[in-house]
This record gives structure tokens, C-alpha cells and sequence, in this order.
């Protein structure tokens, strides 16, 4: 499907509810993926219509899906809960946090 731009949009991913959609549309948007957002606005009709209709979809020019593939797979594997790990500090961290609770430091990759 083409826009007024000329860009090629091809969708990436449906979401399960709009929070995860705009989400991750903010993660694509920090590493330079322009995207377009739709059905946010769907998701209280599920029932009313098809059901996997009513989820929110993301969608990035066809120039830009391996780019933005790589930062979904990025997001999800950053999104799933990890191990503890052990902080400079000696703070043991939950998997999910990314940084310290308790000096703040990142977490190591």
C-alpha cells in the first residue's frame, strides 16, 4: 500500500493491545524506523468484529523491514524476562530490569 510520500508500507507486527503498539512504535522511532500505527483505536470493538481485526498493527516502508525486523527481535528479546544477575555494586538485580534499582548502573550485555 503506497501513501502520498511515495513509501511502500508493509506490515511488521499486530499487537496484542495498543500499549505493546505504541511501544514498541517508540522503540522503532528511537533507532531512526519511521512506522505508522494503526487500529489503535480498534480494540474495544473485538467481538463486534473479528477479534484478530481489532488488534493494532505496525507498519514501516518496505525500504526499512529488515532494519525494523532487526529491532522487533531486538525488542522482543530485551522484553522477555532474564535471569538475576549481580550488579558492580553487589546488588542482585531481577532478570527484568535493565539497570541497577539500586545505583542505576546498566545492566551488562
Amino acid at each position: 500500500m503506497m501513501d502520498d510520500g511515495g513509501m511502500r508500507w508493509t506490515l511488521l507486527f499486530q499487537a496484542s493491545d495498543p500499549t505493546e503498539a505504541f511501544l514498541i512504535r517508540d522503540y522503532l522511532a528511537q533507532r531512526g524506523v519511521p512506522s505508522q500505527l494503526r487500529g489503535q483505536d480498534l480494540a474495544g470493538l473485538g467481538g463486534v468484529i473479528p477479534i484478530p481485526d481489532s488488534f493494532p498493527s505496525l507498519w514501516v516502508d518496505e525500504e526499512e523491514l529488515g532494519l525494523a525486523r532487526s529491532a522487533l527481535a531486538r525488542w522482543e528479546a530485551e522484553s522477555l524476562p532474564g535471569v538475576d544477575w549481580t550488579c558492580s555494586c553487589s546488588e542482585v538485580n531481577e532478570g527484568s530490569f535493565g539497570s541497577c534499582w539500586k545505583c542505576s548502573t546498566l545492566r551488562p550485555s
